[in-house]
């Protein structure tokens, strides 16, 4: 019941109802997926309503996607599902959000910044990671005693650790990007 449309502005959209499925990592590696001969043309990617879940490697190196726009009703974002976005610079996340799996967003090399909602209470294994550790700060929308009690792997979230943490950011309406 999900689907993706690709339109001349460079926007990818996907909309349906429910989780959209699972990619697999050597057709997503490998360029083997309906949309891989679109990755280039990619500059933003838009999660509508309706959607429950992101599946693993569904958007998996949209080198030149700029901006990420998760709508509110997604809780789980796959393993790998944004990896190697390597601009990838501003994204949205939706206060509905639960989980955001391993390697989520992982060789996201733009990312300086991430707004995380209180509603978080799974971040994956290197769900971050960066091979130039660009990200430095973190908004997080619950206090910092619910920070703490997210379920993450520590010594594997070193991007996430030593960022600099805002906590009981609420953010604004628009752009996902914040002057500090």
């Amino acid at each position: 019941n999900t689907g993706w449309s690709f339109y001349s502005d460079g926007r990818f959209v996907i909309s349906g109802t429910g989780a959209t499925l699972d990619c697999s990592s050597s057709d997503a590696i490998n360029g083997n997926l309906e949309w891989s001969d679109l990755r280039v043309d990619v500059t933003s990617i838009i999660v509508e309503e309706g959607i429950t879940a992101i599946g693993k490697y569904n958007c998996y190196g949209f080198e030149n996607a700029t901006q990420l726009t998760i709508a509110e009703g997604v809780t789980t974002i796959g393993i790998r599902s944004f990896a190697n976005c390597t601009s990838l610079s501003d994204i949205k996340l939706p206060e509905s959000l639960t989980t955001i799996n391993n390697y989520a967003f992982y060789s996201c090399d733009s990312l300086k910044q991430i707004s995380i909602p209180k509603s978080v209470i799974k971040i994956g294994t290197n769900a971050f990671s960066s091979r130039y550790n660009n990200l430095t700060t973190v908004f997080y929308g619950g206090t910092k005693s619910d920070w703490d009690n997210i379920e993450m792997n520590k010594e594997y979230n070193n991007e996430l650790i030593n960022a600099k943490l805002f906590c009981e950011y609420v953010p604004e309406s628009g752009s996902g990007i914040i002057d500090v």
